[in-house]
């Protein structure tokens, strides 16, 4: 239903939680995506999805709530690159799958 990127953003949510970056109820105002400098990162959803909270972020996968949860803004401190990655490698991420891609 959305692209495959959206599968980590349950565990960006579980990190910024355990980081004390976000509670249930932290709400970020999504209107269509972020810029950052001269670049623009788009949520999904054309004029955004308006106020959301963690649950409606992974209910509707709001890129923008997770681009500040896990890069941070003006009003939100984010993850940052290395404690994300920390939480994804306990997720199992960047370690090899065994799958055979070359069939």
């Amino acid at each position: 239903m959305y692209p495959p990127g959206s599968t980590i953003k349950p565990m960006l949510a579980s990190a910024a939680l355990q980081e004390g970056i976000v509670t249930p109820q932290t709400t970020v105002l999504s209107t269509g995506g972020i810029s950052v400098g001269p670049w623009h990162f788009p949520d999904w959803k054309p004029g955004g999805h308006g106020i959301t909270n963690l649950n409606k972020a992974i209910a509707e996968s709001v890129n923008t709530y997770f681009y500040i949860i896990t890069g941070g803004d003006a009003t939100h401190t984010g993850l940052g690159v290395d404690r994300a990655t920390k939480y994804l490698r306990q997720f199992g991420w960047a370690v090899p799958t065994g799958i055979d891609f070359t069939r």
